[in-house]
């Protein structure tokens, strides 16, 4: 969409895209007042978005340079957009403005910031469980081993190295070092058991 707005502050020129984004026509509103107010009904908002503009304009007529901003637009058939402005000053006063809807891009960012979030809590709460389950295995009064599916220790808790005497760093990665030669298939079994099928 692209607006010419004049000193006097009516608008000189509204192109058919800016109808077909906001639904508005010249008749609509013949000048920046009657914008602002069909376009933010929401006075605070309004206030906000005023304040920003009038400042931009300003920015951009001492400097030259483009101003870009992004605000929530109310249509003329009720519905609200997210668009982007761009205001360019030109050298007989007027201002050049572009608009670009980008409501599914913010609301695809949003969402994208909101998984994000809710993964990384989902993450936090699984090493504090982590934290939690490695505390109670430590201080269990059990001689406990932790498994891969390949049966080989993961884990030991001090207990297990207090009653047998092994550490992690002597058996870890190894497979059920410590069990007897005829006890190992039905060991690994008992473990795939446990780990596959959920069987205690």
């Amino acid at each position: 969409g692209l607006t010419l707005l004049r000193p006097d502050q009516s608008f000189a020129y509204l192109n058919p895209k800016f109808t077909e984004v906001f639904g508005y026509t010249i008749e609509d509103i013949p000048d920046k007042p009657t914008w602002f107010l069909k376009a933010y009904p929401d006075e605070a908002y309004r206030r906000e978005v005023v304040e920003t503009w009038n400042r931009d304009s300003t920015r951009v007529a001492a400097s030259e340079e483009t101003v870009s901003r992004t605000f929530r637009v109310r249509c003329k058939g009720g519905g609200d957009k997210t668009v982007l402005f761009r205001n360019v000053s030109l050298k007989d006063g007027m201002q050049l403005m572009t608009y670009e809807d980008v409501t599914l891009q913010v609301a695809a960012e949003k969402a994208l910031r909101e998984s994000e979030e809710k993964y990384r809590r989902l993450y936090d709460e699984s090493k504090r469980g982590e934290e939690l389950y490695r505390t109670l295995i430590d201080s269990s009064p059990d001689a406990i081993v932790i498994y891969d599916l390949e049966g080989r220790v993961k884990y030991v808790s001090p207990v297990f190295t207090r009653i047998f005497g092994w550490d992690l760093e002597e058996i870890g990665g190894k497979r059920i070092p410590f069990v007897p030669e005829s006890e190992k298939a039905g060991t690994m079994a008992l473990v795939r058991d446990v780990v596959e099928k959920g069987n205690a």
